[in-house]
């Protein structure tokens, strides 16, 4: 009788895999034997749920068909919505429960830790033993779930605050506490001082404070929250200080604002390795990767790529299911990430490899002009050429990707319920105190259905 491991390993691996070996894949439990081939010349059928539409999926999914005759991967789509009955996370859940559930799961960017809370996904450490020196394994640590992974980003973005050094000093992460002095000090120092762009609002500086540091108030493996904690009120207090409505005149200039000291924060995300070039040009200085304030280690938020997989426990091709993963964890398909960060040390060098080299381009005439790398756009300016990274901005990246701890957490019903709380304190309807305990009391009986 043939196993779906068995059948495997007469399969080849392409040439130049770097970031995963063969032997990685024959890692973890034995197969049972459940797994095992219908016939000879019947392929097996592996069904992969899906949230959303993924091109780079749907590609994966027919290169693993071509060369893999003996499985075909099949998608099932799922959607997420606000009634329980329907949602497709619950439907998916009640599926893998009654065994009639998927092989694969595909969570895609609307990723939430309460999709892997409980008996549904594989834990896939033990299939990453081994050859885990190319990857950057804080990334997968920071989805981890009671020390195991249930499920991997295969790339990422990150999420973060810049400002000039010559404002944070030597900082590479700050409190809320060390956030609002700061500002405060600069704020005194120039008329009309910004604290973050492009708005500052009220509800701006709130929202964009809680999106990157939510998870430092709730604990989704308890089921508690913290949004009465001294904390968050001072990040509530703070918010209050700005306008309602922000004016932006037609002579407003980003490049100007921040060149002149006049604008503490700028939101960064950095999907690319030439997104860290874009502090130093708006500052025209040094610039640190400060984080969203938060206690005790680096501010930095890791958002996981389109791409989030699962292994299902019901499934009886285990194997052959991680298989498919593998092939988003080689050398081929992480080299090819340009609008997202990869997981594989080696690809992400080649990329900053390349950055750091100057290209030309001859015309007919055999003049030579540098070569563009990229283009960075900043609204309301003329598009600034890229033509080479500097060692700073290199050392810059891999700092913050190697420090980096921080899996987003961001529930869009959660952050709907705090702003909406938020705008009563705003107004004046309701006071600080009233307004936190309010927040914490709805807060926590949306976590609790949420689990």
């Amino acid at each position: 009788m043939t196993t779906d491991l068995q059948s495997m390993k007469g399969l080849s691996m392409k040439k130049g895999l770097i970031c995963l070996i063969s032997a990685l894949l024959v890692t973890g439990c034995a197969l049972c034997p459940s797994e095992t081939k219908q016939s000879a010349d019947e392929a097996v059928v592996l069904t992969l749920a899906s949230f959303g539409n993924d091109s780079k999926l749907r590609k994966q999914i027919d290169l693993f068909n071509r060369e893999h005759p003996d499985y075909q991967i099949e998608i099932k789509q799922y959607y997420r919505c606000d009634r329980p009955e329907e949602d497709g996370i619950n439907r998916l859940r009640r599926e893998i429960l009654s065994g009639k559930g998927p092989d694969l799961i595909n969570y895609g960017g609307s990723y939430l830790i309460t999709d892997v809370m409980g008996k549904y996904t594989e834990n896939l450490f033990p299939y990453l033993e081994g050859e885990q020196s190319d990857f950057f394994t804080n990334i997968w640590n920071a989805f981890a779930y009671q020390d195991g992974l249930y499920a991997i980003p295969v790339d990422f973005t990150l999420r973060t605050y810049a400002a000039a050094r010559s404002l944070t000093g030597e900082r590479k992460s700050w409190t809320i506490e060390e956030m609002i002095v700061c500002y405060e000090e600069e704020y005194e120092k120039a008329d009309g001082f910004f604290m973050l762009y492009p708005g500052e609002t009220k509800k701006d500086v709130f929202g964009s404070l809680i999106t990157g540091n939510i998870g430092n108030y709730v604990d989704w493996e308890n089921g508690t929250c913290n949004f009465d904690s001294g904390d968050f009120k001072k990040i509530l207090a703070f918010s209050n200080r700005f306008p309602d409505k922000l004016v932006i005149t037609e002579e407003f200039s980003p490049m100007e604002l921040f060149s002149g000291k006049k604008a503490l924060l700028l939101p960064l995300s950095v999907r690319s390795v030439y997104d860290i070039c874009r502090p130093q040009l708006l500052f025209r200085e040094e610039a640190a990767c400060i984080g969203y304030p938060t206690e005790g280690t680096d501010g930095t938020v890791i958002v996981p790529g389109n791409t989030i997989l699962a292994v299902s426990t019901g499934s009886r091709h285990k194997d052959a299911a991680w298989e498919f993963i593998s092939q988003f964890l080689t050398a081929e398909y992480q080299e090819s990430l340009t609008d997202t960060l990869p997981l594989c040390r080696s690809a992400l060098e080649k990329q900053l490899f390349s950055a750091m080299t100057e290209e030309y381009i001859q015309d007919a005439n055999g003049r030579r002009t540098l070569k563009p790398k990229s283009e960075i756009i900043f609204e309301g300016e003329e598009p600034v050429n890229i033509y080479k990274m500097s060692e700073a901005q290199k050392d810059a990246l891999s700092d913050i990707i190697q420090n980096a701890s921080i899996a987003s957490s961001f529930d869009s019903g959660l952050h709907t319920i705090l702003l909406e709380e938020a705008e009563s304190y705003f107004s004046g309807d309701r006071p600080l105190e009233e307004t936190v305990k309010v927040m914490q009391s709805r807060a926590r009986i949306y976590i609790k259905e949420r689990l």
